[in-house]
């Protein structure tokens, strides 16, 4: 993940990753590994904003 969150928050919806933010539009990447076979569901958003929802089917 670049950059490095300033800090990760577990909740009951997922975890909250918080983001130094120096002006109005910050770019983040995200790199991910499935550790499991079938269909992920995720979202990523931003406070005030709707989130975006995804999903993936991940097959051997």
């Amino acid at each position: 993940m670049v950059p490095q969150p300033d800090s990760w928050t577990t909740t009951k919806d997922g975890t909250v990753l918080d983001f130094p933010v120096t002006g109005d539009r910050v770019e983040v990447q995200i790199q991910l590994s499935p550790d499991q076979i079938g269909t992920l569901r995720g979202a990523i958003g931003a406070p005030g904003q709707q989130s975006a929802r995804s999903w993936q089917f991940v097959y051997p």
